[in-house]
């Protein structure tokens, strides 16, 4: 009777130890089940001139859980600090493309960091890429000026300059210019400038279809009173013009291999006796002369310039007032039909002597 006691006893706490184990098991799987689970709140962006964005993004998860992995907006995330409801920090670690949270029991975690893979640049144009889960707020820059939106915003309006503006959740674009835009003598002035580079490159021998095709849709938003939007697609007529040139000279270039050959042993001798010459002379140093330029007073009479022309008066002043062209392309990256052009129109202003 004593060993039967015995037996149903230890069959007893047998069944209670599998029980407490399938209990557990389903415990975990379920923890494990939604571990993944979370929820976005909301999101703020707020833009800066240099393209930098700082991102507030906020989530709800469970508070059972004792860590998350959330996928954020971007790839790189700066000075990223990571808060619960009552604006702890709490560790987290970047993993996988994800950031995995230690949430210890918070039901709510904030997100603060700095990323620049939500903006790029083409000439003057900026353009900010997201795509959020929930509708999103973005404050642009003081002085922004909003050229288009991928969709119709929730709701926009204007703080000290700033831009605020709500757009729906999705993958969203908002593009927009910095600095002074919009007015009908700017517009005009860089479809005129557009016009003489695009007739230049025509005598050139360049094929300008495209880039005429923008000119002449520059001017019908001109002539609609768009002068914001005439402003960039008369600045992207000149870019496609400029581009044709390029692609031109380097398409001529295996044409013309021979007449350069050629050129190469006609003036081999004359080449050899004039640097003979000069080795026999010395050295002829090229001297520069250094003159106190004042930048802001030119730049302040002649608002209407391009902003690449405006760094580039700001690098010549730099460098004493007077630079090589062949600087100018190194110092800013430019082929050299495009700071041919550039000279050319600083000429044509009076700011320059070739």
């Amino acid at each position: 009777m004593a060993c039967i006691g015995v037996h149903r006893i230890f069959l007893k706490v047998l069944v209670l130890l599998l029980l407490t184990l399938s209990v557990q098991r389903l415990y975990v799987n379920n923890v494990f089940a939604v571990e993944e689970e979370y929820s976005p709140q909301s999101l703020r962006l707020t833009v800066y001139a240099d393209g930098m964005v700082d991102v507030e993004y906020v989530v709800l998860v469970n508070p059972l859980l004792t860590s998350v992995n959330v996928t954020l907006p971007g790839t790189f995330y700066e000075d990223l600090l990571v808060t619960n409801e009552k604006g702890l920090p709490l560790d987290s670690s970047i993993l996988n493309g994800k950031v995995l949270v230690y949430t210890l029991g918070s039901w709510k975690i904030t997100f603060f960091y700095t990323t620049a893979d939500l903006t790029s640049k083409v000439g003057r144009v900026w353009t900010l890429h997201v795509n959020s889960p929930v509708a999103f707020t973005v404050k642009l820059p003081v002085d922004a000026t909003i050229i288009s939106l991928s969709e119709a915003p929730t709701s926009i309006w204007t703080t000290n300059g700033h831009y605020f503006i709500t757009m729906p959740a999705g993958g969203q674009e908002i593009s927009y210019v910095i600095g002074v835009i919009g007015s009908k003598e700017r517009a005009a002035t860089l479809i005129d400038e557009a016009e003489q580079t695009i007739k230049e490159m025509k005598g050139e021998g360049v094929d300008t279809s495209q880039a005429q095709s923008k000119l002449d849709e520059a001017k019908t938003a001109l002539e609609e009173g768009r002068y914001a939007e005439a402003e960039v697609l008369a600045k992207e007529a000149i870019e496609l013009a400029e581009k044709e040139s390029v692609k031109e000279v380097v398409e001529r270039q295996p044409n013309h291999l021979w007449v350069f050959i050629g050129l190469a042993g006609i003036g081999l001798a004359a080449v050899l006796l004039a640097f003979f010459g000069f080795w026999r002379r010395g050295k002829h140093k090229v001297e520069r002369r250094t003159r106190e330029i004042k930048v802001q007073e030119i730049l302040e009479k002649r608002r209407h310039l391009r902003l690449e022309d405006r760094e580039a008066i700001e690098f010549i002043a730099s460098a004493g007032g007077e630079v090589f062209e062949a600087e100018l392309r190194e110092h800013f990256k430019l082929p050299k039909s495009t700071v041919w052009r550039m000279v050319k129109r600083l000429k044509r202003e009076g700011l320059v002597e070739v």
